[in-house]
């Protein structure tokens, strides 16, 4: 899925240079606004560039206000890490002036190490809402995109057949309607620019929901769903109570429970809603992937995220799971991820995706209503695997079908778990092509 695929390119800058403004495009005006120097956004080698190279400078789409979700998009051309190379696009602008701006600005910074920035724009003055380093440059031909959906802003850049990569969110609720432009500033160029309502999120679990837990209590858990007993405690496990799915058992112990009525391929996902909240002390709520094997012999990869409190914080991590193996010689690695701007509440919704050799955790707050990515891996569970079993392909070969489960960890020996419960848990087999994820180095 690509970005505003199915909205019509607005201008594609075919036309000659001018000195004085972009001019029209395929039914759209624009506006412009004077930049750094008194310089102008001009048309150049059929696209959009300033008039100086060592300047910046922007424009927005005049008699234009948009009231619904919307994303923006242009195609970068001419990036650069030697020179000054920045490229801009903006959402809910109002205001005929740099001076009278308000709206928010998506910046594709090139000077020196690209990085992807928000800012927010009130009386002409710009704050930055939020930052990422990139551990990538972007290539002539890549496709930048601004979408924003209710409170939440989000930056991403499609890079040909690798699909849409998420760089940088943020939420904000001041602006909600106004016009969309470009901006660029240096040797940067951009073209093909387009507009239209915002499509569909494309990180979004596209899986079947498997259970609701709507049904009277268990304990453990059962029907579809298996325990197996790894954990040192065999009182340790998951179980049904008030129509969610909770843990029990001893401090910091994980319990774990299969879906055993589906088989799925190599490449899945899982994922699973909030229904209960008491975060005391936090608890670590995670996925079985690729489950295979019976008993003692069974494996999977696991992939978890922790909820802390005080101050809402997260943890993600992946790591190698097993009826032998977490008691032994397990190895996990664990990343901050970004700081929730609201606490975890009913209806939030978490999601780990496997493709290939690399793990995604996903987060989907309800009051922002946007699936944002916490955290990859791409390497430990493989690199272990290569050196103490002998080869990655040796419990997780491509081609075979596997299981997926849910993995709870208690953060005290509260017995029963009141901290929290999944009301919802899905997954399936994904294609192993389409919407690619990404996140850059945190900081």
């Amino acid at each position: 899925m690509a970005y505003v695929s199915s909205a019509p390119v607005m201008d594609d800058f075919v036309r000659d240079n001018t000195v004085g403004g972009l001019g029209r495009g395929a039914g759209i005006e624009w506006a412009e606004q004077v930049g750094n120097l008194g310089d102008t956004a001009v048309v150049k080698g059929r696209a959009a560039a300033v008039l100086v190279s060592a300047n910046g400078s922007s424009a927005m789409v005049k008699s234009l206000t948009l009231n619904n979700d919307v994303e923006v998009a242009a195609t970068v051309l001419n990036p650069s890490t030697s020179v000054n190379s920045d490229f801009s696009l903006f959402l809910c602008v109002e205001g005929a002036t740099n001076a009278a701006r308000t709206g928010y600005e998506l910046r594709l910074d090139g000077f020196g190490p690209y990085k992807m920035a928000i800012y927010k724009y009130t009386a002409g003055t710009a704050a930055q809402l939020a930052t990422a380093n990139m551990t990538f440059d972007p290539a002539s031909g890549d496709r930048l995109v601004f979408v924003r959906r209710g409170i939440g802003l989000y930056g991403y850049l499609v890079r040909g057949p690798r699909g849409a990569e998420q760089i940088v969110t943020t939420t904000d609720a001041a602006y909600t309607s106004g016009s969309v432009g470009l901006g660029v500033a240096g040797v940067a160029r951009l073209t093909d620019f387009r507009f239209g309502d915002a499509t569909p999120d494309p990180l979004a679990p596209t899986t079947s929901l498997l259970d609701t837990f709507v049904r009277a209590d268990e304990t453990p858990i059962g029907g579809n769903w298996v325990s197996p007993a790894y954990t040192p405690n065999p009182t340790d496990y998951l179980y049904l109570v008030s129509n969610t799915l909770r843990a029990r058992g001893n401090s910091f112990q994980r319990c774990c429970s299969i879906w055993d009525r589906d088989v799925f391929g190599y490449n899945q996902e899982a994922w699973a809603t909030i229904g209960n909240v008491n975060l005391v002390n936090g608890l670590t709520v995670g996925f079985a992937m690729r489950v295979n094997g019976t008993g003692a012999s069974r494996r999977w990869q696991s992939n978890r995220f922790s909820l802390t409190t005080p101050g809402n914080t997260m943890t993600s991590g992946t790591g190698f799971g097993g009826s032998e193996v977490f008691s032994t010689n397990s190895t996990f690695r664990t990343n901050n991820s970004p700081t929730p701007v609201v606490a975890p509440a009913v209806g939030d919704q978490f999601c780990c995706r496997m493709l290939g050799t690399t793990a995604y955790m996903l987060w989907r707050p309800i009051l922002e209503g946007e699936w944002k990515i916490l955290w990859t891996d791409r390497t430990t569970t493989r690199d272990y695997e290569e050196s103490a079993n002998g080869g990655y392909n040796r419990f997780f070969p491509d081609g075979l079908n596997y299981k997926i489960g849910m993995t709870m960890e208690m953060p005290s020996a509260a017995i029963p778990s009141v901290d929290i419960g999944i009301s919802q848990f899905g997954g399936g087999t994904i294609p192993d092509k389409g919407v690619q994820l990404h996140y850059p180095a945190l900081g």
